[in-house]
């Protein structure tokens, strides 16, 4: 559950970072 946990959040962190950089679709 830990490692789900910890993927999830990342890309979370990925998708508000450097995807939202290139398509900022979620501003």
């Amino acid at each position: 559950i830990g490692a789900i946990f910890i993927m999830s959040f990342q890309v979370l962190l990925a998708d508000d970072t450097w995807l939202g950089k290139r398509l900022p679709s979620r501003v």
